[in-house]
């Protein structure tokens, strides 16, 4: 409710008619609520919990693609991979849990299975379970951990006190991580990680509206250059955003084409009665929103608060980049859109996934008998 309490004390300065997040999942359902109250729009760039997609309001839109997405994704990996179980470690928070349940429901689905399910709790920063014990304990040998960036570091700093990373362990994140929290020793520990995530479509070889994005990038140069990480660094959670704001842009153009006093409200004295006057066009125009952006194709509908096919995501490498393995970094290396049946080479075939052990070749998911 702190969000929604300092959101609502913006309203009272400015003619706000729609918010761009929130970031995470705890948050969305109510942004979504209160911006249903007032009659206005809330479009997410990263919070991806597969619940969202239920919220049916008409207030609520999100630009990332859902969990589910990712599930699937994962899914169709064990598949290519003939792997048949695992172990997820997820933090207890909505994203956590929801990523957990969509991953076992998905994982089900195939006859795949989830041998031990690890609660990470957030504000601990610690395991409820001896965790060393059930790794090593477990017949499976492929970790995926659905955590945040906080998270996901702790939980990777225990396994490397635990030696619990390589050379028996394949670790799957759905989070990446800077890896510059991490000294070289730790580094090396660390190869064989594979990372998840959504990108915009240039990634995967899908036009995305590069004039926009040249546009775009210019402005963030003229305004804040000090903050600009350079073109090749700007995050694809940066490109959501951007496509998110540009969807309550193009909605109040069409809006405001239509009607003369377009950005009208009443009940301006209190933040938590005010309503948007035009609300039920406002939303009407949403449903059918459609257009190129800077990470893909854009297309939302009134089935689901998501955004509709695609759907693009790679994944990348820990992997060292010389032989000397003084650079070790990420390298993506495979990548996937929503309808395929396959991870595909991200570039060629030159880009090999260096596993644990900096071995080439595909480990199996279970304990070998020593």
């Amino acid at each position: 409710m702190v969000t929604v309490d300092q959101t609502c004390q913006k309203l009272l300065a400015s003619n706000i008619v729609g918010f761009i997040g929130p970031a995470y999942s705890s948050e969305a359902r109510y942004l979504a609520s209160f911006a249903y109250r007032l009659g206005i729009l809330s479009v997410s760039y990263s919070a991806t919990s597969p619940d969202l997609s239920t919220i049916d309001n008409g207030a609520f839109y999100r630009v990332v693609p859902s969990d589910e997405n990712t599930a699937l994704s994962l899914t169709i990996l064990f598949k290519q991979y003939k792997w048949k179980s695992c172990i997820i470690i997820y933090e207890n928070d909505e994203y956590g849990y929801n990523g957990m349940k969509s991953l076992s429901q998905e994982f089900s689905a195939m006859n795949f299975k989830t041998l031990e399910k690890i609660k990470f709790d957030i504000k601990q920063q610690n395991f409820e379970i001896d965790f060393k014990k059930t790794l090593l304990d477990s017949s499976s040998r492929i970790v995926i951990v659905w955590a945040n960036e906080k998270s996901t570091i702790t939980i990777l700093e225990k396994a490397i006190e635990e030696n619990l990373i390589g050379p028996y362990f394949v670790w799957i994140l759905t989070t990446t991580i800077a890896l510059d929290y991490f000294n070289q020793r730790q580094k090396k520990e660390l190869i064989g990680i594979l990372t998840i995530e959504p990108v915009k479509g240039d990634f995967v070889d899908v036009s995305i509206n590069a004039t926009l994005l040249n546009q775009a990038y210019q402005i963030w140069k003229d305004y804040e250059l000090d903050t600009f990480p350079g073109e090749n660094n700007v995050s694809s959670y940066g490109l959501f955003t951007f496509d998110a704001t540009w969807s309550l842009i193009l909605s109040l153009q069409q809006l405001c084409s239509m009607q003369s006093l377009c950005l009208e409200f009443t009940n301006v004295s209190n933040c938590y009665n005010r309503q948007f006057f035009n609300s039920k066009q406002y939303y009407n125009i949403m449903r059918t929103m459609k257009f190129l952006g800077v990470s893909g194709q854009v297309t939302f509908s009134n089935e689901t608060t998501d955004r509709v096919a695609d759907v693009y995501y790679i994944i990348k490498n820990i992997q060292p980049l010389n032989i000397e393995q003084k650079n070790i970094d990420y390298l993506p290396v495979l990548k996937w859109h929503i309808g395929s049946t396959n991870w595909t080479y991200y570039k060629d075939k030159s880009d090999d996934i260096i596993w644990p052990n900096l071995s080439k070749n595909i480990p199996v998911d279970h304990k070998l008998i020593q």
